[in-house]
């Protein structure tokens, strides 16, 4: 935003120019270096434009002559949820890959993304004063809809953790997020694995807790942290089949 706004003065910031902001994102110019994006990322930022320049109406005082410019373009279409799955086999070749990395922690970061639902950032940003052994709790103080939240951790997750060098403070996985990105990367594509990536294991996770048919869908909305049941939707047909299992 700031590449493409930054020397234009906010009066000059009107619905034509956004409207080429959103259409050069989506389909660089042949004369640009710059890579398409999807129109899900670009719809993110241009809704994160009209907060800026909301801001700047409400709080700065700051009058803009024809208004928010946002509000008056064609918004992009926002990207449908992925559910890429792995086969059996995939989780084979994927796991003797990952287990080999270089990287010491990448494989225990998966295993704790498929048993807890932790985003990435969420993951790395766990700390070892937040790991509570006795109550099989992690706490989170800032996550990515902005609330706090404990989450609960499975005998296994406690275990990939107990198994993890232990310090009094500090990361619980001491790696940067593009070193762990990159190394997730490099083990898929030496196993073979094609079109997933680190979040997807979040999908992965729900859906499992999802086919075990024991979780209601607001149980699952405190492991994960959903703030709405929508988002949850997409799993409700894995419980349905354990459901009508259950009826006979």
């Amino acid at each position: 935003l700031e590449e493409f706004f930054g020397d234009y003065s906010l009066i000059a910031i009107d619905q034509k120019l956004v409207a080429r902001f959103r259409d050069e994102r989506i389909k660089p110019p042949a004369s640009s270096d710059r890579k398409p994006v999807g129109e899900a990322t670009v719809r993110k930022e241009v809704f994160m434009l009209s907060k800026i320049l909301g801001f700047a109406q409400t709080e700065c005082g700051i009058t803009l002559p024809r208004g928010n410019p946002v509000e008056k373009i064609r918004k992009p279409a926002d990207g449908k949820a992925r559910d890429r799955r792995l086969s059996t086999e995939e989780w084979l070749r994927l796991e003797t890959q990952l287990k080999r990395s270089r990287s010491p922690f990448l494989w225990p970061a998966v295993q704790l993304a498929v048993e807890t639902a932790m985003r990435q950032g969420e993951l790395l940003g766990l700390t070892w004063e937040h790991f509570d052994q006795k109550r099989s709790l992690a706490f989170l103080p800032e996550t990515k809809n902005g609330e706090a939240r404990a989450v609960p951790l499975s005998s296994k997750a406690i275990e990939v953790l107990k198994a993890l060098p232990r310090a009094i403070k500090g990361p619980v996985l001491p790696v940067e997020r593009l070193t762990l990105y990159h190394a997730f990367i490099a083990a898929a594509q030496r196993a073979g694995v094609e079109d997933f990536t680190f979040h997807d294991l979040r999908h992965e996770a729900l859906s499992r807790l999802a086919e075990r048919g024991d979780f209601s869908v607001l149980e699952m909305a405190a492991v994960s942290g959903h703030k709405t049941l929508q988002m949850l939707k997409r799993y409700t047909h894995l419980q349905a089949e354990n459901l009508a299992k259950k009826l006979g």
